[in-house]
């Protein structure tokens, strides 16, 4: 099976663009150097064929810059935001505060931030208390 994506360096600029070749796509890799680009490259058709093996690697880069990345939860972040009193009128950190604390946003409350996927969100929509009256929505 062919790769999805092939590389090609356009005139004058030199540059390094990937071209999809299904949609027939240009992307631009931001780069004049070869070997980037075809990590870069590489990169890209390795997306395809493994994901979720892709997801960890993705994981992995982060967590080498921010350690506490992988274990961040929603509720942390909640906090945060709850507590974060700069440009916030009284009235407004008063609606964060309530809408925060919606029981909507249990089924993501201790969800780590890298393991949520759109169904999660979807549910917490969905239940009438997230939705009603909340200033996170």
């Amino acid at each position: 099976m062919k790769p999805r994506y092939r590389l090609y360096r356009r005139g004058i600029s030199g540059r390094y663009y990937a071209q999809d070749r299904f949609t027939h796509k240009q992307t631009r890799l931001g780069t004049c150097q070869k070997s980037e680009a075809l990590r870069l490259l590489n990169a890209r058709n390795e997306s395809e064929y493994l994901p979720s093996f892709n997801a960890q690697i993705a994981r992995t880069y982060l967590s080498a810059s921010d350690p506490s990345a992988g274990t961040r939860t929603w509720r942390r972040v909640m906090q945060v935001l709850i507590e974060s009193k700069q440009r916030k009128a009284p009235g407004t950190q008063a609606r964060y505060e309530r809408g925060l604390l919606e029981a909507g946003l249990d089924g993501i409350r201790d969800l780590p931030l890298l393991q949520t996927h759109l169904e999660h969100f979807l549910s917490a929509v969905k239940c009438r208390g997230a939705v009603a009256g909340s200033a996170v929505f």
